[in-house]
């Protein structure tokens, strides 16, 4: 028998294997992968963006900050690279706050904390898939697929969630949980892209610009994020939407209105004086003014979005119509009405109800010895590598609790 049996081998479960490890506990490790860590090597875009030097509660959402603030203060971004280097691999931070392995490759964080958890002593055990658990007199009793059978005297849920399904992450782990008198809040995916009611977009498909994001709900202005926007054939994508998905989507489910707005001017063109004056300089149409300032792909579809044809001669242009160009440029609004599925997104929202665990442990407060950690609780951060810094805070901090 084993003291900590662990069902998962990705962040948080090689994590808490490590640590748990090192205190001289005998830990098994149950991946039913034939390789561990094998959303890690997918993570940002094969570089693994581990953590991010601002991590603060208000980036994290589902369990209120109270939840996660014992977990990022037993883990702060100095303890994990400590964590890492006494892994050997050296972290680095990037001009814009991301943290990643010194390599730059998501294969070395797999490697690091594989060779780090077999180091310490842990048993890692792969295709080996849970299809239940008991707790009996003296502990847990997993039985796999295979109907294989592992005994420990405590039992860590380490599965994930169940967004990148291709990864492993089927949702498997809430069903383990709701065995055990769990309550699993409804899932749905984050850090996703999202699709849009209308046309529109699908005549973009393709086209990159960088834009100012505003997402309101009911009208309400809740976040802005700036980067690269891409047009597709469903609706937009690019890192201000993924940062802002998972609130649109929380609108969606709740009955609310959330809107997307794109400012398609560069910030040394939003004053409005300027821009009346570039238009009343051109004797041109207004589609072919347009050209000169935004992606040759984008004047046809905004104008017939906001009313105005392409051919029209902007001299022609009564004032009111001039007023709704240069509002429509700085706010082109769209309407999103859902996001790709869950498979095609980097993380789940929802999970295990945190009502129900310890925040400074881990461990569940309907069964004892039963820990949840990692991506299966309900538990998401913003992109920018607070997911995984959430999965090695919380897989570290339970291991202690073992």
């Amino acid at each position: 028998m084993f003291d900590a049996l662990i069902l998962g081998g990705g962040a948080a479960g090689l994590a808490c294997a490590i640590q748990a490890a090192k205190r001289g506990l005998s830990v098994c490790v149950l991946e039913r992968n034939e390789v561990f860590g094998k959303k890690i090597r997918a993570t940002g875009n094969g570089r693994c963006n581990v953590s991010h030097i601002d991590m603060q509660p208000f980036h994290y959402h589902g369990a209120g900050h109270d939840f996660v603030n014992p977990a990022l203060q037993a883990c702060s971004e100095t303890v994990l690279a400590d964590f890492f280097a006494t892994l050997g691999m050296p972290l680095t931070a990037l001009e814009d706050g991301r943290v990643f392995p010194h390599s730059l490759q998501a294969k070395t964080v797999v490697h690091a904390l594989t060779k780090g958890a077999q180091e310490a002593g842990a048993e890692l055990v792969s295709n080996a898939y849970c299809k239940h658990v008991e707790k009996e007199t003296g502990g847990f009793t997993a039985t796999l697929f295979d109907n294989r059978t592992v005994r420990a005297k405590k039992c860590v849920l380490a599965t994930g969630g169940a967004s990148m399904k291709k990864s492993g992450s089927d949702g498997n782990g809430y069903a383990l949980a709701e065995r055990f008198s769990h309550t699993v809040k409804d899932t749905f995916p984050g850090i996703v892209a999202l699709h849009l009611q209308g046309r529109i977009h699908k005549e973009l498909d393709g086209v990159k610009i960088p834009s100012k994001l505003t997402l309101t709900i009911d009208g309400q202005k809740i976040r802005e994020d700036r980067g690269d926007i891409l047009f597709t054939s469903y609706g937009l994508s690019g890192p201000p939407v993924l940062q802002q998905s998972r609130h649109v989507l929380w609108a969606l489910k709740n009955g609310r209105t959330p809107a997307l707005s794109l400012c398609l001017l560069r910030e040394d063109w939003m004053h409005t004086e300027k821009l009346y004056a570039f238009f009343k300089a051109h004797k041109s149409t207004a589609g072919d003014a347009l050209r000169l300032l935004l992606h040759d792909r984008i004047p046809g579809p905004f104008l017939r979005d906001i009313g105005l044809k392409e051919n029209v001669p902007l001299a022609s242009l009564q004032h009111r119509d001039l007023q709704k160009l240069i509002a429509a440029l700085r706010s082109w609004t769209f309407l999103p009405n859902g996001s790709r599925p869950l498979e095609h997104a980097q993380v789940t929202c929802g999970g295990v109800d945190t009502d129900e665990i310890h925040a400074e442990t881990m461990e569940s407060k309907r069964v004892p010895g039963l820990y949840c950690i990692g991506e299966l609780l309900d538990v998401d951060g913003d992109c920018g590598g607070y997911n995984l810094h959430w999965a090695f805070a919380s897989g570290i901090l339970c291991a202690k609790a073992l």
